[in-house]
């Protein structure tokens, strides 16, 4: 499945990763002149045709672009794409598409070169295999209804699958919504597509690493706890066995005029479950970046954060993951229960 999350990490965390040489290594920052350091972005997926990578030079308080640079691509230690980077208009980056397929078990190397040879950065990582999803199941779950409010119910989701044994694993699950809303304007018919990544990971043991709650218990801890926006978890609860994701998501059930640009009437809506198989680095930069969004970090009281990275001779982070997917229609050419306070 080629669709990917509406989170693209990649240009909103290369400040951040300027503070950072690798998982286990950190730059001082003293107040003077660093050396600038070649750094490397991207999230590969196994299964989509184009990848991008990004790459930029390090500063001490923005970041800089990158001379002209080659992008050399490797699988199980023969190269398979030498890649010029192109300047990305309108930013400080320059950025490579990578079209080479990576299969399940392939160790990938991608090095980076500036052309006067004076910056090198690389890594290294295998491709993980993916896990088949066994069955998703849903049932409707009814909350308080509010007037003009686009959310009145939920969907419980559990999805069940098999742990690849004998290893230690990591995963991410993804939840997409796809809207399609159809209706009209001035007698003529109009369609919109919407998508929506909104989930509740509270209720599963896996998501919130043994500590799930509910929605009191969370309003009443005088500590807030760090949400897992992009739903990353380990096998350290399930290692070995069958196990049974349990989430929920909001059902969307006005849609407005104001929003679309005319009237909606009907509504087809589909939901993608997507469960990626992801590197042992990844797991952890996800988990940091979920402490970062999670904005419980006091600027004041808090140390730097050590971002996770695996580029080395540089600074940034390549994630490389491969997925197993399944697609459900939730409502099929259903009437959508319209209110436009606007209208």
């Amino acid at each position: 499945m080629n669709s990917k999350p509406h989170i693209l990490f990649v240009p909103c965390i290369l400040l951040l990763l300027m503070l950072i040489h690798s998982c286990e290594n950190e730059i001082s920052y003293n107040g003077g002149e660093t050396t600038p350091k070649l750094t490397m972005n991207a999230f590969i997926y196994v299964d989509s045709l184009k990848n991008k990578l990004y790459l930029s030079m390090t500063g001490e308080t923005t970041i800089q672009s990158v001379s002209n640079s080659v992008v050399e691509v490797r699988v199980n230690d023969e190269l398979k794409e030498t890649l010029n980077a192109i300047r990305e208009e309108g930013t400080q980056l320059r950025t490579v598409e990578i079209t080479t397929r990576f299969q399940p078990g392939d160790v990938v190397r991608i090095d980076a070169y500036t052309t006067d040879g004076e910056y090198h950065a690389w890594i290294q990582e295998t491709v993980p295999h993916p896990v088949e999803i066994q069955q998703i199941d849903t049932s409707q779950v009814v909350v308080m209804p509010k007037p003009f409010y686009a959310y009145d119910k939920s969907l419980r989701v559990k999805v069940r699958f098999k742990d690849e044994v004998d290893k230690k694993n990591y995963y991410r699950i993804v939840l997409e919504q796809r809207h399609h809303v159809k209706g009209g304007s001035a007698g003529m018919p109009m369609s919109a597509d919407l998508k929506d990544y909104t989930y509740w990971p509270w209720e599963d043991i896996a998501l919130t690493d043994g500590r799930p709650a509910t929605s009191e218990e969370l309003n009443a801890d005088i500590f807030e706890r760090v949400t897992n926006i992009y739903g990353v978890f380990d096998d350290s609860w399930f290692q070995n066995n069958e196990y049974i994701l349990n989430l929920q998501i909001p059902m969307r059930n006005r849609y407005y005029s104001s929003e679309l640009g005319f009237v909606p009437q009907y509504l087809d809506l589909d939901l993608v479950v997507r469960l990626l198989s992801i590197t042992e680095a990844e797991f952890y930069y996800l988990t940091t970046m979920n402490m970062i969004d999670s904005d419980i970090l006091d600027d004041y009281i808090n140390d730097p954060v050590k971002i996770p990275g695996n580029v080395h001779g540089g600074n940034g982070f390549v994630g490389i993951s491969s997925e197993k997917g399944k697609m459900i229609r939730l409502v099929d050419n259903g009437e959508i229960q319209y209110a436009d306070p606007y209208r």
